[in-house]
């Protein structure tokens, strides 16, 4: 199980309750997230988000690209809150797709 699928009771036979997995539907669609967790710089201009390495670890990777997003690709955007203020999230299309 993921952070997209959950697991939700269901009666089988005789009231049995049957645990059966639920897919996000935006899992069906679009597949599995890419999710990672590391220190990197931000840089968002007018024209794309870029992410670049920026962990004190892994000096060798610093600088180094990550991603690069064109805005017009970007369909959401979220910043963090009082208790997370780096906190930032996007969703952006592939290219190809």
């Amino acid at each position: 199980m993921n952070a997209l699928t959950s697991k939700a009771p269901t009666l089988g036979h005789e009231n049995e309750i049957d645990s059966v997995e639920e897919v996000s539907v935006a899992a069906q669609l679009i597949g599995e997230p890419l999710i990672k967790n590391i220190q990197v710089a931000l840089i968002i201009s007018a024209k794309a988000i870029l992410i670049s390495h920026a962990d004190p670890a892994q000096q060798e990777r610093n600088g180094g690209l990550v991603a690069r997003h064109q805005l017009g690709f970007v369909s959401f955007a979220g910043a963090g809150n009082a208790q997370h203020p780096d906190l930032f999230g996007y969703i952006a299309k592939l290219k190809e797709d």
